[in-house]
Formats: structure tokens, sequence, C-alpha cells
């Protein structure tokens, strides 16, 4: 263990794990209704804190208030917007809250230390950030892990991915129909290039809109998509890999799981990079399948790199995708 998760561990000693979880648990509020105007008396009721006792608690969690936190947020959501679509830089300023391009650049540089263009260019490299190798600081005993899905999840390096997607619904006849649109307009042609994509709080039930893409995945990059599929990106990145194996309709109750349930146990939290399965192939006659089920998640408080911290360890040895 290195000096860095002995300060991990020390740290989760000292507030004890129950404040780690609820700070945790927190944010995942705050991302699930991100454009929500809160306030601070709002969010502390919701956690079942007075508003100073929340506020300071949060701040020796995470290291700054909740709002300025919240807004730190909103700011990476815009990131990993630039990162998987075409768009320019003015819709996504909207979209983020932002009257114009230039305020949302100045607010971009400010959390960052570049422009949301050398942001995209620095992302897109052969190699992820080491410093966004997933964080497993401490452990907690969890209860109700759906059947199929094998803990503990195993660090990787994922990706570059492309994809053509199409929106559909959580109903298992909706994305049944949509899979055969995917795969009729690029039929797959070897293992783990069908499975599909949510933004995290997309598993979980609330305000926000849950919207599931069903995906064909490629490691090349793919020509345009013609409608209603939308193309999609991914740079290399960090991911905790979770294994699962069972019936097909129940990768969604082991996404859910693994987003508000797992991850707040661990006292981390989901990152906007959204929450990918992807299959080994076509499910058998008894419609079992074998998934890999894909996380992008952060320290509290590691919001665009902004805490100087060691390559932490992972639960066991990496490997490398196929």
């Amino acid at each position: 263990m290195s000096h860095r998760d002995d300060a991990a561990t020390g740290d989760v000693a000292a507030l004890g794990q129950l404040q780690w979880q609820t700070i945790s648990e927190a944010i995942l509020r705050l991302q699930l209704d991100l454009d929500r105007a809160w306030t601070l008396g709002e969010l502390a009721q919701a956690m079942g804190y007075a508003s100073p006792h929340f506020a300071t608690l949060f701040r020796q969690v995470v290291g700054e208030p909740p709002l300025r936190y919240l807004r730190s947020l909103r700011l990476e959501r815009a990131a990993q917007a630039l990162l998987e679509r075409e768009g320019s830089v003015l819709q996504i300023a909207l979209e983020a809250g932002y009257t114009s391009a230039e305020a949302f650049t100045r607010a971009f540089r400010r959390a960052t230390g570049c422009s949301p263009l050398a942001f995209c260019r620095r992302a897109v490299g052969p190699r992820a950030d080491p410093r966004r190798r997933p964080p497993m600081a401490h452990h907690a005993a969890v209860e109700g892990v759906p059947a199929g899905l094998e803990l503990p999840p195993v660090a990787v390096e994922l990706g570059p991915l492309h994809g053509w997607t199409l929106a559909t619904s959580f109903a298992p006849d909706a994305i049944a129909r949509a899979l055969d649109v995917v795969l009729r307009a690029l039929p797959p042609d070897g293992p783990w290039q069908v499975g599909g994509l949510a933004q995290p709080w997309g598993w979980v039930e609330g305000p926000r809109s849950r919207e599931l893409r069903c995906v064909r995945f490629s490691t090349e990059p793919l020509r345009t998509p013609p409608p209603p599929l939308q193309p999609w990106r991914m740079p290399r990145a960090w991911l905790l890999a979770f294994e699962y194996r069972g019936p097909i309709d129940g990768i969604v109750a082991a996404c859910h799981f693994i987003v508000e349930t797992w991850i707040v146990r661990m006292g981390m939290r989901a990152a906007f990079g959204p929450m990918i399965s992807q299959l080994e192939g076509p499910p058998t006659a008894t419609g079992q399948v074998h998934a890999r089920l894909y996380a992008s998640v952060r320290a509290l408080g590691d919001v665009f790199g902004g805490r100087d911290r060691e390559d932490p360890p992972t639960t066991r040895s990496r490997r490398r995708p196929p």
C-alpha cells in the first residue's frame, strides 16, 4: 500500500465511512438533477443534515463548498459532451447554462487550464491519462449484488472507441427493435462489438430523462452513419470493468446496482463518461449472455484532475480488453 493509500484510508477512518458515503450519495443526487437551481439548504435537507454541518462535512470530504463543486460538475459534463460528439462550442455552452461561447470558454479555461478545443486535442492521445486510473481507496461490504455480476471489478484502459448509436428507451422490446436496426446497418464481425451505453444516472430513476443507446462498437473510425443512427466516439480512458453472466434482461439491474449502490458504498462518484455494456456475442437459446460493464469513476473532489494524487492501485491486476 502506497503512502497515498495510507492517507486515503486515514481520511476515511478520521471522518467515518458513513460520512464518505453520504457525500457520495449527495453528489449522485446533484448529477441526477444537475440543471436544478440547487441551494445549500435543499441539498442538506435531502441528506438529513443541518446546512452548516453539511457544508463543513462536504468541504472536509471534497475540498470545496457544495455549490462551487456543483459548477465544476456542470463544466465536467460539458467537457464530456465535447469529447463524445461533434458540436459547436456555443451549443455546448448553452446546454451548460452559459449565455455565450466566450463566457463558457473563460470558465472552462479557469477550471481546466486550457480552452475547450485544446482540451479535446489533449484528450485524444495514444494513452489514457494515468491520473484517471480509477481510485480504489477503501472497500465496504455491499449487499444485494445482482445474480451474475462479479465483484470486484478490474481497472482497464479501453479505447479509443467509435460507434453508431440509436437512442431508445429501457423497455426490452424497444431495445430489441433498436438493436435490430443497428445490426442491420453494420453487422458485427467479432466479439464485443454490440451493446449499449447511457450516462450513469440514466440507469437510476430520477428527474432527468433516461435514454439508452444501442451501439455497434468499433476500434477504428467509422464513416458517417445513415439516419436515424448517430456517430459516437470515446478517447482512450481508464474504466472499471465488471463481468456479468446471466440473462440479457438482467444487465439493466446490474448497471443500476453499480451506479446507485456499489459506487456510493465505495465512497466514490460516477464520472460523466457513459456506462458502457458490451456483449461477447448474441444471447444463447436460453437468453444467457456474457457482458462487460464499464464504468468511469472518480475520487470525491476530483474534477478535471484537480487533486494532485499518485496513481492508486486497482482491485486486481490490470488487463487489456480484447
